[in-house]
């Protein structure tokens, strides 16, 4: 549930800091809503909010893995796998398609809360008792720059170099595209 409180602990915290993903900069004591949390795992690709997550949703890594993995059988991925909660191919394992990619997104717009999300462009959290302040931005430049894009997601890995998963409306159409570029200003140009 969005409203829904997590706690980010020491681990999540290390778990972000290692093996070069992007971060939501969560500290270790903060309280935050779910909501909160999915922003800092959408907007900045946080693996540090993407541990909390799948820690206290899993319960445990792994089992939120598993979920992951079924969850991406039941959307019709059958050429992804995920070994981790914040989709990085750790030690050469995980991997997705740009066709997969698609189905992911349309799920993801087809969600109230992720398409809020991801459409957002920017999100602060201001300073409680719970947490510090944070402020978060949206990766996906489209949302800036093109009046039709409706979000989804941004991505790099080395294997797949920098992603884009787009969807943009007009009129009463929609349509979700994907883009694997080997160059950052590609994938901009090419959506």
């Amino acid at each position: 549930k969005p409203a829904d409180t997590v706690k980010v602990t020491a681990a999540d915290v290390r778990y972000g800091a290692k093996g070069g993903a992007a971060v939501a900069g969560l500290r270790a004591g903060d309280r935050l809503t779910v909501e909160d949390m999915l922003h800092a795992l959408l907007l900045p690709s946080g693996a540090d909010a993407a541990h909390v997550l799948a820690r206290t949703y899993g319960p445990g890594v792994d089992a939120f893995v598993a979920k992951m993995n079924a969850a991406a059988r039941e959307l019709g991925m059958a050429d992804t796998r995920y070994v981790n909660a914040d989709g990085m191919p750790t030690n050469g394992g995980g991997y997705s398609t740009a066709r997969d990619q698609v189905r992911l997104a349309t799920a993801v717009v087809a969600n109230d809360t992720l398409r809020k999300i991801t459409s957002t462009r920017y999100h602060s959290v201001p300073r409680t008792a719970e947490h510090r302040a944070y402020s978060w931005r949206n990766t996906n430049r489209l949302l800036r720059t093109m009046p039709e894009c409706t979000g989804v997601k941004t991505g790099y890995t080395v294997k797949a170099q920098h992603v884009l998963v787009s969807a943009a409306k007009r009129d009463d159409r929609e349509v979700i595209s994907v883009v694997m570029h080997p160059d950052k200003p590609g994938k901009w140009t090419d959506s």
